[in-house]
């Protein structure tokens, strides 16, 4: 057998035996988002030092910011500590694994939408470039940005017997969806980031409630063209179980 499943084979055995338990817990929360205006950045063409010809293209073209609500945020977790005997020389019950999953649904508000276009000319043979900029206006309607996501965390936690200050962080997968957004159509599932930080106060050795701080942040496409950086904030308050 291999080092390395050598390895992971006495991790699982160690987490599981009675000697060396791990804490497992299961939770679910709701709360609060706040989802910051959407940056959009237009996508590169390719080609686009032709002389003579205007370099007319995505990459010439900017949106100003998009404006979007808030909304509520609920998920749900399931993870556990590892066992604190499980390396006799070291103390390792601070460190956690976890999976997240959560929803939010802010909206895209119904806004007018500002598009500078860059067009650069030059005559043949170019001397002096001339660049130029038009400015177009457009509206779009309002609409509701859904967003699934998962994510695999790592946790740091204090293990104090009422009252465990915790924090980690995050990568998985967000997907977003939303129908009419005047900017094109958003069915796409991109990488996902969070950091996290909170307070677990236990009601008995089985039984906690939780507030926590967490940071969302991703990529969505609108269309084939336009993608914008997308960050939340969000305050959530919850309730888990523990298995000790």
């Amino acid at each position: 057998m291999k080092p390395r499943a050598l390895v992971l084979c006495a991790l699982v055995l160690a987490l599981v035996s009675s000697e060396s338990r791990a804490e497992w817990y299961a939770g679910v929360y709701g709360g609060y988002s706040s989802t910051h205006d959407l940056t959009p950045n237009m996508g590169a063409v390719p080609g686009a030092s032709q002389i003579g010809v205007p370099i007319l293209g995505l990459n010439g073209t900017t949106l100003n910011n998009l404006s979007m609500g808030n909304s509520g945020i609920v998920g749900g977790r399931i993870g556990f500590f590892l066992p604190k005997d499980l390396r006799p020389e070291i103390r390792l019950d601070w460190i956690g694994l976890e999976v997240d999953v959560f929803h939010v649904n802010p909206e895209l508000k119904a806004q007018t939408v500002t598009a500078v276009n860059t067009v650069t000319t030059c005559a043949n043979p170019c001397v002096t470039p001339v660049t130029t900029n038009t400015a177009s206006s457009f509206s779009i309607g309002s609409t509701t940005l859904d967003l699934t996501g998962a994510t695999g965390n790592i946790v740091f936690r204090i293990p104090l017997e009422l009252i465990q200050p915790y924090a980690g962080a995050g990568v998985g997968a967000f997907g977003f969806s939303a129908s009419n957004s005047g900017l094109g159509n958003v069915v796409n599932i991109h990488a996902g980031y969070q950091a996290f930080g909170g307070v677990k106060m236990f009601l008995t050795p089985s039984l906690s409630l939780f507030v926590e701080y967490k940071r969302l942040m991703s990529t969505v496409h609108f269309g084939s063209s336009i993608a914008a950086d997308y960050t939340s904030d969000n305050a959530i308050a919850g309730i888990a179980w523990h298995f000790r």
